[in-house]
Formats: C-alpha cells, structure tokens, sequence
C-alpha cells in the first residue's frame, strides 16, 4: 500500500497562492469586439432606446386597444340597446296577444256569453291598459260589444260600444274608468251601418287565416275613429255550441284587444345614442313606428314614412341605407354599415324584431366623428406624453449611466479576484447611497467570508440559506466609530483581510482585535457569522410527532415501497408550510416550525399537514400523533463540518407522549388546548392528563370543519359534523373550577345528564365497543357517590387527571 502525505495548513496555503499566481499570470484572448463599449455609453443608448422603443409600442398598443376598445363598447352598447328595445317592444305587444288568446279561449268553452260581456271585459280592459277591447261577430248579422278609449290625449274617456244583433248601427255608454259603472246610458248614438266583414282588422285576419292558416295575428298600425294610432291582436272565434259537440271551427267572429302606440313611442324617445345619435322603428313598408327623434308630421300624432323624416337627415340616410340593401327592408344582416349623407359619416347599425306574424325594423345611428372622438383625443394625449417622457428619459439616462457606472467599475475590480479565487485580496468596505449596490457590497463581503470558512468544499443547502439570509444594516456609534478606525488604520485592514480562514474566525471572536470595516461591513459580517452559529436558541415552536403504527409489520419491502411513496406525498405539504423534517425511525418522524411569536397561521399549518399525513399513510399504516406547541431550545449541534439540526425541551418531549397517547386512545390525532386553534377543526376532548405537574385537556383532531356556503342541506349537514361533539365539551366543562363557582342547585341531576350523554355516545357513535375515552369518564361519573357535597363534589372533578408515565406503562 502507497501511503500518501496529509497537506498541512502551511502547505495548503502555498499550494493555494501557487495556483492563483499561475491564473494570475494566464492571458484570455481576447475577441475583436469585445471591450469596445463603455458601460455608461451602453447603459444610455440602452435606456434611450428602450423609451423610444416602448413609447412608440405603447402609443401602437394604445391606439389599437382603444379603436378596438371603442368598437366593441359600440357594438356591446348597441347590441344591448337592441335587447332592451326588443324585450320592451316585446313587454307591450305579449300581454294583450295573451289576453285576446286568453278570451277567444273563454268564448269557445263557453266561460262567457252574450249577456256577461259587459262584466267580463272591463277588468281586462282596465288591468291590461289596453285601448280597446272586445268582441266582434258576423254571424248572420254583423254585431260587437267592445270597450274603447275615446277623446282626447289630455281628457281620455271610456266608452262601452254596442252593436246588438240585427242592429244596425252603434250604442255608446259612458263608463267610469275605475269601477266599470255606466255614468251615461247612450252617450252616443250613431246609426251608421258598421258591416264587420268590411273591416280592416276582419280582412287582415281572413287574408292570414287563408294565406298562412293563422288563427290569430298582430295587425298593423291603424288610427280609429276618435282615438290615436294604435296595433292590435285579433283571434277568431267559434260557434259555440258546435265547438263543444263537434270541435267544429265554425267561424262566427273574432276577439281583438287593441294597444295604443303611445307608450312605445314614449319610450323609444326616451332613448340616447352617443352623442347625436338616434334610433328608429319602422315597418317593412316604411312607415314609422317611433324613434328618439321627431317620427311624426305637423299634428303630432300621425306617422310618416321614413324617407320623409327631416329631424338630423334621417329619411335620406335610411333611403341611402334602403338603395344599398337592394331597396328592401325585408331583408338584411344586422352589422355595422358605414353610409355617407349630406357630407357626414355615419355608422347605420339595422336589427329585426319579430312577434308571431309582426315584423318591425329597429335602426340605431351613431355618428362616426361621435365614435373616433374618444380616440382622437387618446392618440392626441399618448402623442404628448410620449414626447414628455422621452425627454425625461433621456436627461435620466445620461444620470442614470454615471451614477451606475461607478460602482460597477469597483465591483469589477473585486470579481477579478473573485474568479481567480485570490479572496483575500477582495476589499469591499466601500458603501453606496442606493440601497440596492450597497447590499450587493455587504451580501458580497458576506459570500467572501463564508468561502474563506468553507473553502473547499459548499453545499447546496448553503447556497439556498444564504439566498434567504437578509443583510441588517446597524447604524450606530459603535459602528461610526469603527468607521473612522477604518481610516485611521489602513494597513492594518489590509493585514486582517491577509489572514487565513481559521486564523479570521478566532480573531473575530476575540475582543482586541481591530475590526477595520465600516458599520454595513461589521454588520454583514456578523450575519455571515450567524449563518455557522451553533448551539441552541429560544424560541416558539409547534412540533408534530407521528408514529405510523403497523409500518414495521408489513415487512422491508413494504417499508422501502410505502416509505418512497408516503414522502412523496407530504414533501411538497413540508415545502410549501416550512417545516423541518427529522426521521427517528421508518416509523417514526418529527416536523418542527419556529416563529418568533403566537402566530395562528404556524400552527394551523401544524394540523393541516397532520390531516395530510393522515391521507398520504393509506389504510395498511394509522398513522399516531402528537402536537404540541409553545417555548423550546433549537439551533445546530456539533461541528462546523458536521452539524445536526436540534429541538428539545418540554414542547417535543410532550409531543412524543401524545402520539403514544394517541394509539393507547385508538385515534390519530392528539393535542392539547395551549395555543391551538381548536375551534376551525372537528375536535372532541380525550381526557385530563398531568404532565410535568400541570394538568391540561387533550383534545382528538379529527378533521377541518367545512365553513363553506353551500345548499342549505350540505350546510345542514356540515353543522352536525362541526358540531358533533358539542356535549362532549359541555360534560369537560365540569372539570373547570369556574363552572362550580355561584353553584349552588342539586349538582347530581347534571352528572345524570353527562352519564346520559356518554351512555348515548357509546352506543350510537362508537357501536357499544370500547372507547377509552367513554369508558373512563363513564366510570368516573358512576363511581361518585350520591351524598357527597358540592364542594367535595367540585373538588373530585377540578382535580381529575392521570398522569401521563402512569397510564403509558
């Protein structure tokens, strides 16, 4: 065997300043263009043109979103005006169809005849606001009985017209508008001949009865005699007595409810466009319905046809719109159209609303100088803003690329020797006014330490914990004055830096020496010397301790097999809650999380990954365990080259022996009442134990309560799982001193009643098997005598507990 010679310190010092002479003395060659562009040149022509670049983009971006934006905002705005001018079109026109359906359907199944009409029409009259309503027959004799507004707009008058049958002409009656009740018998009597076949409306129905075989129609627009214009729904009706017999359709005459147009004019005028714009209803045939703008002629009330509107152009633009549709308006696709009129753009947006045979137009304009104002103005605003910051950002580019380039011709300097590993000739006790370089000099200072200690060989979790170590700055009078040391004694920083890594640790720790560094330097090589502190420190940690009872059993294949999977399933829950992870055994394993103070959030998460561990075990393992949580030491044991990762104390200790109480109870989770949020989880309380002279209430986690808002039956249902062991909380309260304080009745009946509940408990919850926590609590109840006092009483359950080394032997 070759015996090989151990390098000493000495030799390793040589060795290492050997090396870096020989990196030293090596030539990079270099390549033509390298090195040719300054930083600060670089830096503001970067900068400049990064504004240039995404202003101009951004002014793009801006000018495309916004025209889009625009378009959509019209096209959505129209489309919903579209909608809302359907359905109320639609609100008006359904109800009186519905009614005139309704009555054609009475008069056919004989629910109304002759003699009723009077009665049965003015409710429906009245409550369906219609204009006229009633019924008309040609049957033999031409006669009808309808209800009818009359007058004027301002002074409107209802009258109930009759046409007895084989009369000739019509009766009158004036009727009161609320009750219904005849204020003048033959108001008006006219002996006009009225033949119902020769009516509009008749004809209208007939001609669709036998074009189209419909039974029922919208008619069209009419103005009738002493009232305004209106629409109206006709429906036939049938003989009577042959419709009930035969279902023969024998056509007597009709039902027809009329609707006045002025609320739909009312409200069409009531509607407002962007800007100037306007919309307009019309028929196939030209002839307005209404609009936001004047639809009507001199006197106000008669319609016009479209192409005659003067108000804004309008009958010239939609004649234009008509020319372009291929002179139709039966016709045609409900998208944006571009027309130009009279030397304006406009944007002519057509849609259709139908109702059973009822076709109407609806036409909404916008004007286009109306839709590109917005964007005009937004490209006018980007155009300036965007010359205001390119002449900001190039003055600040010009600043900005001085102020920068300092300090990285420092840092450049240092990384020299950084990269030929030369760490002892790295000075950083230079500082910066931004926060961000003068970290970037202290986390450095800090990097060049760690590896002089290091040296040879960096762990990855080092590198990770460095990542997370935070630099603190401490200004303070100490540190000034270390400052001005700094000065004063030059020469000898540069001797302090010149040591090795082992002579650098016994001289920080020794309190003669120079420090020769400012405050952010003595300040970041404090935190350096934190990252390798040993020993323990005191602070607030939840420990949660499993035992994975039936593990061992199963044999090594299935540890090795389960173990890989189990790990598998909690590591991301140990990642994602910070936990630290200590195996003791296969079966066996702790999870620790400090904080520096109570923080609910620390121990929620303590059993949420107990209530994961518990899933990832499977049904071949029950998991056991135990949480504890309050004041214990931790920190690194050991060596700088080989340290363990430690808690100890009360906190862990009890943990242990809640997770063997755990499998002595036959449940999966343990805890105490200290500190825990017990009141977010499904808990019951186990027992009063002793621990170390204190005595306390454990308590079985078994899930998260369900607080989501959900059909009232699950939220039933959750409320009884949350609640579930209410009354077992209520009998634990029996052990607190402050329920027996101003006690003063019968105290047995009360003991009944926890009996009571446990008994009901083992026998409804547990199957009446064993259940220890059940069946001690049971025997302590039944085992107390019926003449003890109060006070004795009180005292016996105040004072209950076991003590834990007692009942785990």
């Amino acid at each position: 065997m070759k015996v090989k010679p151990i390098t000493t310190s000495d030799e390793s010092d040589e060795i290492h300043s050997n090396i870096s002479e020989q990196l030293l003395q090596a030539t990079k060659k270099k390549r033509p263009y390298e090195g040719l562009l300054p930083l600060n040149l670089f830096i503001v022509s970067t900068i400049s043109l990064l504004i240039l670049a995404g202003c101009l983009f951004v002014w793009i971006a801006s000018f495309s979103v916004t025209s889009n934006s625009i378009q959509n905002l019209n096209a959505k705005f129209i489309d919903e005006s579209g909608q809302k001018i359907k359905n109320s079109l639609h609100g008006y026109i359904d109800p009186i169809a519905k009614l005139t359906k309704m009555m054609a359907r009475d008069w056919n199944s004989q629910a109304v005849n002759l003699t009723q009409l009077r009665e049965y029409l003015f409710p429906k009259f009245v409550e369906f606001g219609a204009n006229g309503c009633g019924y008309f027959f040609n049957d033999t004799y031409s006669y009808r009985y309808t209800y009818t507004v009359s007058g004027t707009a301002s002074n409107p008058i209802t009258v109930y017209a009759q046409q007895p049958y084989g009369y000739v002409g019509t009766i009158r009656d004036l009727v009161n508008n609320n009750t219904g009740e005849v204020t003048k018998y033959n108001y008006q009597v006219d002996t006009k001949p009225i033949i119902m076949t020769t009516q509009d409306f008749w004809i209208y129905l007939n001609n669709s009865y036998v074009n189209y075989g419909l039974d029922g129609v919208v008619g069209e627009p009419y103005r009738s005699i002493g009232s305004t214009m209106a629409i109206y729904y006709a429906k036939w009706i049938y003989d009577q007595q042959l419709y009930k017999a035969t279902k023969t359709k024998r056509i007597i005459g009709l039902a027809k409810v009329n609707l006045a147009l002025d609320a739909i004019v009312t409200f069409l005028s009531q509607i407002e466009l962007l800007g100037k714009g306007y919309v307009l209803v019309t028929l196939n045939s030209g002839t307005v319905i209404g609009g936001s703008i004047n639809t009507t002629v001199n006197d106000g009330l008669t319609s016009v046809h479209v192409f005659d509107l003067e108000t804004r152009g309008a009958g010239k633009l939609i004649k234009r719109f008509y020319e372009v549709n291929g002179n139709t308006f039966s016709t045609f696709k409900s998208t944006n159209t571009k027309l130009s009129s009279e030397g304006a753009s406009y944007i002519v947006t057509p849609m259709k609303f139908s109702y059973e045979n009822l076709e109407w137009n609806i036409f909404f304009v916008l004007y286009d100088s109306d839709v590109n104002e917005p964007m005009i103005l937004s490209s006018s605003i980007s155009i300036g803003v965007t010359v205001v910051i390119v002449i900001v950002g190039i003055c600040s580019s010009l600043i900005t690329g001085m102020i920068v380039s300092k300090p990285m011709k420092f840092l450049e300097k240092q990384f020299e020797s950084i990269r030929i590993m030369d760490l002892e000739a790295v000075v950083l006790s230079n500082k910066s006014v931004f926060k961000e370089v003068d970290s970037i000099f202290g986390n450095l200072y800090d990097t060049v330490m760690w590896l002089k200690e290091i040296k040879a060989f960096i762990p990855e979790y080092v590198f990770e914990q460095i990542k997370q170590n935070e630099t603190i700055s401490i200004k303070s009078e100490t540190a000034q004055n270390a400052s001005a040391a700094t000065k004063k004694k030059p020469e000898k920083e540069a001797d302090n830096f010149s040591h090795s890594s082992s002579s650098l640790a016994n001289k920080s720790n020794s309190p003669t020496e120079s420090s020769g560094n400012n405050s952010s330097v003595k300040s970041s090589f404090k935190t350096a010397q934190n990252l390798f502190k040993m020993g323990y420190s005191k602070r607030n940690c939840v420990v949660v301790h499993v035992k994975l009872e039936g593990l061992i059993g199963g044999g090594h294949e299935f540890i090795s097999t389960f173990f890989k999977d189990f790990i598998s399933a909690i590591a991301p829950v140990i990642k994602v809650n910070q936990a630290t992870l200590q195996v003791m055994n296969c079966d066996e394993f702790q999870l620790s999380m400090a904080s520096n103070k109570i923080e609910a959030k620390v121990l929620d998460k303590a059993i949420d990954c107990a209530l994961k561990i518990i899933k990832a075990s499977g049904k071949d393992v029950c998991p056991r365990i135990g949480i504890c949580y309050g004041p214990c030491h931790i920190g690194n044991i050991g060596t700088n080259t080989s340290r363990y990762y430690s808690v100890v104390g009360r906190v862990p200790e009890t943990a242990k022996l809640y997770a063997e109480l755990a499998g002595k109870y036959n449940v999966k989770i343990i805890t105490d009442t200290t500190q825990l949020p017990l009141d977010s989880y499904i808990n019951r309380p186990l027992d009063r134990v002793e621990v170390k002279s204190d005595i306390v209430t454990i308590y079985q986690i078994i899930d998260k309560k369900n607080t989501e808002n959900d059909e009232w039956l699950y939220e039933l249902e959750n409320s009884k799982k949350n609640n579930k062991y209410q009354d077992f909380n209520e009998i634990f309260q029996l052990f607190q001193p402050s329920y027996w304080n101003d006690f003063k009745q019968d105290p047995f009946p009360v003991i009944d009643k926890c009996r009571g509940i446990l008994e009901k408990f083992k026998k409804e919850e547990f199957n009446e098997h064993s259940d220890l926590s059940c069946d001690e609590l049971l025997a302590l109840f039944s085992n107390l005598p019926n003449s003890v006092q109060v006070n004795e009483l009180s005292t016996r359950l105040t004072s209950y507990s076991k003590k834990l080394y007692v009942e785990l032997k």
